[in-house]
């Protein structure tokens, strides 16, 4: 699990353009980081969820050299945080694996200390 927490200062930086919207970090993970990571990607299905009080987005996609992997990737906003969960298994296991993923996700529990 990756988690983004925004920079001190940031509101000079918005100062210069307009803060992009959720959605938009979301694309931009989509276009350019998970393609970084994974290499081509081949989108299969999208869509939004509700992690630990927070809306987020979800998408599921392919990747690997003959699609062989199928991952899903989870980024949602909490306590002025960006949560960011990606889970990977081969094409023939996904299915299988999946509603032990989800039930990881939905027993999230972010709190300040």
């Amino acid at each position: 699990m990756t988690y983004l927490e925004d920079a001190q200062g940031s509101g000079y930086l918005e100062s210069l353009g307009s803060k992009p919207t959720f959605d938009d970090n979301f694309d931009f993970e989509i276009r350019y980081m998970l393609p970084e990571v994974f290499g081509k990607i081949e989108i299969v299905e999208q869509g939004k969820a509700q992690i630990n009080g927070a809306s987020g987005r979800w998408v599921r996609f392919r990747s690997g050299k003959n699609e062989e992997l199928i991952s899903i990737f989870y980024m949602y906003p909490k306590l002025n945080q960006t949560f960011k969960i990606t889970g990977t298994a081969p094409s023939e296991h996904f299915e299988q694996i999946q509603p032990y993923f989800t039930s990881i996700i939905e027993s999230f529990n972010s709190s300040e200390l």
